[in-house]
């Protein structure tokens, strides 16, 4: 897919997967990770986590209490409501309080339409401007504008071939730097998700 590398459920399921990924993360998305920063153009801030150590001189206290950091973190901001798919699309969808932001995260068979196809699909659409695009065999990424608000679809080709997994922000430009490390944990998790969850149902085309 030269030409890409250039120019270029479900309910639960798939927010389990998420938050699990992003959580964990995978060696194959920290190693992709720098593709991200030419959206961005920033650095994701470091972990602020340390490991507790005790002075010598005292006794050790019990081991401290790490239940808030081994909580998932959630893929969108805390203030965002879940609400019902639209479509016919199985996954789940998150939308801001004022209605301007949205998130989705679902799955489709692979049908006859074939992989370069499918990328197409989800790399255009009308009246879009494409600022970022990037793909590979398997996996694509897109973002841009789109009257005054930004968007950011990836997909990657999972399960041997049999399915699809999508996300997809969409929200204010002025919202970019908050929403920066949400769509990075997203499209990490998606990206390492080609093995993963391939006996949930899927949606038809």
């Amino acid at each position: 897919m030269a030409p890409l590398r250039h120019y270029l459920p479900m309910r639960g399921m798939l927010l389990i997967l998420l938050m699990l990924a992003c959580a964990a993360g995978s060696a194959d998305a920290r190693r992709h990770r720098h593709q991200l920063r030419y959206y961005y153009d920033a650095v994701t801030p470091a972990e602020t986590g340390r490991p507790y150590s005790s002075p010598q001189s005292q006794p050790a206290p019990p081991p401290p209490d790490r239940s808030s950091e081994r909580a998932q973190p959630r893929p969108v901001p805390a203030d965002w409501r879940e609400e019902a798919m639209d479509g016919p699309l199985k996954g789940q969808r998150f939308v801001s309080p004022d209605g301007t932001g949205s998130f989705r995260v679902y799955t489709v068979a692979a049908g006859e339409e074939g992989i370069a196809a499918h990328m197409k699909a989800v790399a255009f659409a009308d009246g879009e401007q494409v600022t970022y695009l990037r793909g590979e065999r398997t996996w694509i990424a897109v973002s841009g504008f789109k009257e005054g608000r930004i968007f950011y679809r990836a997909a990657v080709l999972a399960c041997g071939g049999d399915r699809w997994h999508h996300i997809a922000f969409e929200y204010p430009a002025s919202a970019k730097v908050e929403m920066r490390n949400y769509v990075e944990r997203a499209s990490e998790a998606v990206r390492g998700s080609d093995n993963s969850w391939c006996d949930v149902p899927v949606s038809n085309q």
